[in-house]
């Protein structure tokens, strides 16, 4: 039993030391970006959308491309979704400021007036000391008969 606390403490320890967190399914922010990528769907708003996307994202050579595909490859207007898993996602703090923060919302049961339903999560930047990294890197959405779009690429 000792020896178990003891391990315990350790581990808390060293996340302590290193500053490095698991963000917590409630966190305000990945659930603020989340909704607003969901209004942006709802409303088939390109430029909002696309406004959501990291600069390094923006800046690929077929990012309109790869847009303009996802619209096509999502069908309709969403009547519902479930944020069902929450937001996930880790952060970083150095002395006592969050220096990074990157959350990874997963939107299931994605119901359009088309009859189609997706599943959608994406990997997004709140705070990063890279500027170019904040906000959208990766969008991957897959529809009910398991075809998968993709927008972006993963940023460690």
């Amino acid at each position: 039993m000792k020896r178990a606390v003891l391990c315990l403490a350790i581990v808390c320890l060293l996340s302590f030391i290193t500053g490095f967190t698991r963000c917590e399914n409630s966190d305000d922010s990945g659930n603020a970006v989340t909704e607003e990528l969901m209004m942006n769907l709802s409303t088939r708003d390109d430029e909002g959308f696309k406004n959501m996307f990291s600069n390094t994202t923006i800046n690929l050579s077929d990012f309109d491309e790869q847009v303009n595909s996802f619209w096509e490859f999502f069908e309709g207007n969403v009547e519902s979704y479930n944020i069902s898993l929450g937001v996930g996602g880790t952060k970083s703090i150095r002395d006592g400021r969050v220096v990074s923060l990157n959350v990874i919302p997963l939107i299931k049961n994605i119901e359009t007036d088309s009859g189609k339903t997706y599943e959608l999560f994406f990997q997004c930047y709140i705070i990063s000391d890279n500027d170019s990294i904040i906000g959208i890197n990766k969008l991957v959405i897959k529809d009910d008969n398991d075809n998968v779009y993709t927008i972006g690429e993963y940023v460690d």
